[in-house]
């Protein structure tokens, strides 16, 4: 049991581990959007002449070195110590190793320990409006890395599609991609109640580049309709046709439909939340 949980079954707390989640998002967000406001003068220049990250290090001034920050909010502090000090720092990195809009928490014995973030797409950014396209999308890949702190994926991604579905459907992961979609939802419809059939034109148009987000709506639409869904890779379709459609195996298709009505559900929540929520425009 963390502290936070602790203070809140004290009373001394009076929110729950999720909304925690949400305001350590919002924070590093508020944090990434005030950076970039500053890297926009830099924006244009080939090569730049002041990088992104010290850019952050100025808006960002709890860090101890270069790359590592921590949270030092007041608010943050007093309720959710668990996620606040060096102890549990934020490295940000433009390296390409993980591509370029990546993050990744760490756990100690099941516990939040730090997070990574990778902020290459930034970096790249060679106009205003892909520096702030290229900001939604890492800041959504924060709210969903944020949401993992008190809910750890209990699989592992992999690279085939049995592994790569059990990915997908795990609860954790589904909460925290609906959450990222969500986000980038309500960016591009702000006030609008979520719409399955926008959000595909949305991955479809404006994130046409972006492989993750491209896989993600592959799976939904496998998800939404495994009998008629069809993979530009044989193997995965032979895999849907003697593994999942056939019955009997780990997959199946009830589990399928099940898992795109909760992504379904959390993402029309999270809509409705930032529309509610908002959080600071640039």
């Amino acid at each position: 049991m963390g502290l936070h949980e602790i203070a809140v079954k004290l009373g001394l707390a009076y929110t729950s581990n999720q909304e925690a989640e949400m305001l350590l998002a919002k924070f590093i967000a508020n944090k990434f959007r005030a950076a970039a406001k500053e890297f926009e003068k830099y924006v244009n220049e080939k090569p730049h002449t002041k990088t992104f990250i010290q850019c952050l290090m100025a808006v960002w001034p709890e860090n101890n070195r270069i790359k590592f920050f921590y949270v030092e909010d007041k608010f943050l502090k007093k309720y959710f110590p668990d996620l606040c000090g060096p102890d549990h720092r934020i490295e940000i990195t433009k390296s390409e190793m993980w591509g370029n809009s990546y993050a990744e928490t760490g756990y100690f014995h099941g516990k939040y320990l730090n997070m990574y973030i990778v902020a290459g797409s930034i970096e790249k950014s060679g106009s205003s409006d892909q520096l702030y396209q290229n900001l939604d999308i890492l800041i959504s890949t924060v709210y969903h890395e944020c949401d993992h702190i008190y809910s750890e994926s209990k699989v592992s991604e992999a690279d085939d599609l049995e592994t790569s579905l059990l990915y997908f459907m795990d609860n954790a992961e589904i909460r925290a991609h609906s959450k990222q979609i969500a986000y980038l939802y309500f960016k591009e419809f702000t006030n609008s109640k979520f719409n399955y059939k926008k959000l595909k034109n949305l991955i479809e148009t404006k994130l046409k580049n972006d492989i993750k987000f491209q896989q993600m709506l592959s799976y939904l639409e496998l998800m939404r309709d495994p009998y008629n869904f069809k993979s530009q890779i044989q193997d995965n379709n032979d895999y849907i046709k003697n593994r999942i459609l056939t019955g009997g195996h780990i997959i199946t298709v009830s589990s399928l439909r099940t898992a795109f009505i909760s992504y379904m559900n959390y993402t029309a929540y999270y809509v409705g939340y930032f529309n509610e929520h908002p959080d600071t425009e640039k």
